[in-house]
């Protein structure tokens, strides 16, 4: 199974089989990430789709682009802050 479609866009995380189009579904219902990562064990594997789903949340698309290796390491970032800022936000009363 390849996370890459015909057209040569990505669209899941290939070792959980999970869309990114659940994920932003997911969250567009108020989910924070940490909990939907639980849910469908997404990054959980070999982690390639980490920034694919940051780069998701950040466009509300669920079909994306390959990524530079740049691309890759500006949103593998962008992700790191997301999970530490709604691991804070979860931790305060």
């Amino acid at each position: 199974m390849s996370g890459v479609n015909p057209t040569g866009c990505v669209t899941r995380c290939v070792c959980q089989d999970v869309l990114f189009a659940e994920v932003l579904h997911l969250h567009n219902q108020g989910i924070d990430i940490k909990t939907i990562q639980s849910r469908t064990r997404f990054g959980t594997g070999c982690g390639t789709c980490v920034p694919y789903i940051e780069l998701a949340l950040q466009t509300g698309k669920a079909v994306l682009p390959v990524l530079s290796p740049a691309e890759d390491q500006r949103l593998r970032a962008a992700a790191d802050a997301r999970f530490r800022a709604e691991n804070q936000n979860r931790s305060r009363c």
